[in-house]
């Protein structure tokens, strides 16, 4: 027998009451992490009118979210403040998420038979149980945009027709999407594929390419400004050298890592992939198969030191298909919401009940070098702390960074490089020992006591004294060819022929050789 429908006021009372919830749970939880602060040094540079870069003397592409970061930039060119700016934008873009993920994802459910706000509800309940989202709403990165700017793309997919306008906001999305994190183009990919082959014309392929642009014209930008058409931690994290074996095993690891500390999370992820299958919805396959093909990626690069936060992107996918296809009855929904609370409420450490001070017997590493990043870096960065006067940020690599500056040290090796480097400032140069801010480092093998995500490299031979001089010390002669050609590129004149002509050769892969036998040389040794 069907459950009876709730009164409107009833159900008015559990969302408001569930709203607030999760608006007080980002408040209460808001925080930043040390890698947000390696963007945020970016864009201090940039306002200080050095260009976007990270050690002023060079152009490398620091940030992995053009996006994310020119948002920050334009808002801290007002503020001229960085903390509140990065938290509040994040809290405010979550909330403005959640209001269109209710008012209009669950509008479109297709059972058209229940109340939008029984979905609404069921949809708060996963993200305010989901430790992964909760988390990485604030915390200084791009999840919080991306987020907001899957739920416009579902809104997209879902409500407009088959058609020409479909295609140009879909490319148009997608491209802004892709620009906030280049690999969620998994995610998008399968959904823009499947509207354009509904299409079937031309004109829908142009439409694609103008919706686009704003990719392209970044990509053309990147090429031309930095020499390179992706970040530069793509490149020090996929030519690490570790196996493809590896790197499978460690993606596991994450995914059980996530299930155990989290479980909520994973089991909507799940649900978002076969849930279209199930009810015969093929139109919302397209969705399921993106959230695939993103949890096989993720897998294959080993995942991320950081728990969870791979599995944001995803989980907004999946929310957005569960809430956009609906429910035909009651009874389906109060099972769902109950299996979220209960697999909430038994994970190791609920949402709702989130410490605000971690005490010191609680690790946040695992064996396996994933990292619980709001436990380790929330006792510093806790917005709760820094509303109640106490000096926030304040962390050990924000202190000796500061004294770096201050005392006009020219060059600093070390890693975990985010907060020191911002707080050092733009006359501190930073040799960054994993690679993902130095451009000729993250193109060498990495040692074998690597962790996932941070690649520790050794420094050739005399490349610490290259750096700040004209002349390059490197021991190694063919690695000294490929440093000048690389400093050519982020060091040269933008647009001199020899600049252009070393982007073109480095890019498609002629320069290679020469790392290859430097690479040859150090096995040898």
């Amino acid at each position: 027998m069907e459950i009876p429908r709730l009164t409107d006021r009833v159900l008015l009372i559990s969302l408001l009451l569930l709203t607030t919830i999760f608006s007080l749970l980002l408040f209460r939880t808001g925080w930043l992490c040390d890698d947000a602060y390696i963007t945020f040094r970016t864009i201090d540079n940039f306002m200080k009118g050095y260009g976007l870069r990270w050690n002023v003397i060079e152009r490398v592409q620091s940030y992995t979210h053009p996006l994310w970061m020119f948002l920050l930039a334009g808002l801290y060119s007002i503020t001229r403040e960085i903390y509140f700016t990065s938290i509040i934008t994040s809290i405010v873009i979550s909330i403005l998420t959640v209001v269109l993920l209710f008012t209009r994802v669950s509008r479109s459910a297709g059972s058209g038979q229940l109340d939008f706000r029984y979905y609404s509800i069921l949809g708060l309940l996963v993200l305010i149980f989901s430790k992964a989202y909760i988390d990485f709403s604030t915390s200084g990165l791009e999840n919080a945009l991306s987020h907001l700017i899957i739920v416009v793309f579902g809104i997209v997919y879902i409500r407009e027709e088959w058609g020409s306008k479909k295609i140009f906001l879909l490319s148009l999305v997608g491209s802004l999407g892709i620009l906030t994190r280049m690999d969620t183009v998994l995610l998008y990919g399968p959904a823009f594929l499947y509207a354009l082959w509904k299409e079937r014309s031309p004109r829908g392929i142009l439409i694609a390419f103008i919706g686009s642009l704003p990719f392209i014209l970044w990509e053309l930008f990147s090429i031309m400004y930095y020499g390179f058409p992706f970040p530069n931690t793509a490149y020090a994290k996929l030519g690490a050298g570790i196996t493809d074996s590896e790197l499978l095993v460690q993606g596991f690891r994450y995914f059980l890592n996530s299930f155990l500390n989290d479980p909520v999370t994973l089991i909507v992820i799940c649900s978002g992939m076969i849930f279209p299958i199930i009810v015969r919805r093929k139109e919302y396959i397209p969705l399921s198969v993106g959230v695939l093909l993103y949890c096989i990626y993720v897998a294959k690069i080993g995942g991320d030191f950081m728990s969870g936060r791979f599995f944001t992107p995803p989980l907004m996918v999946s929310v957005v298909i569960i809430m956009g296809i609906g429910f035909t009855s009651l009874w389906r929904i109060c099972i769902s919401c109950l299996v979220v609370v209960i697999a909430g409420l038994v994970s190791p450490h609920p949402t709702i009940f989130s410490k605000t001070n971690y005490g010191i017997e609680y690790s946040s590493r695992t064996k396996d070098n994933i990292y619980d990043e709001r436990a380790s870096y929330y006792p510093y960065t806790s917005m709760e702390k820094k509303i109640r006067g106490f000096q926030v940020p304040q962390h050990p690599w924000i202190i000796s960074g500061r004294e770096a500056g201050e005392n006009k040290v020219p060059l600093v090796i070390r890693h975990s490089i985010g907060f020191f480097g911002y707080a050092a400032g733009p006359g501190v140069y930073i040799v960054d020992r994993w690679s993902l801010t130095d451009p000729l480092l993250a193109r060498l093998p990495a040692g074998r006591d690597w962790q996932i995500g941070h690649y520790r490299r050794r420094l050739p031979d005399g490349y610490p004294e290259s750096i700040l001089t004209d002349t390059i010390a490197i021991k190694d002669p063919d690695l000294t060819v490929y440093y000048r050609k690389l400093r050519t590129i982020i060091r040269g004149d933008i647009f001199s022929l020899d600049r252009l002509k070393e982007i073109w050769l480095m890019n498609t892969g002629a320069d290679d050789y020469l790392l290859e036998k430097y690479r040859a040389s150090q096995k040898s040794q």
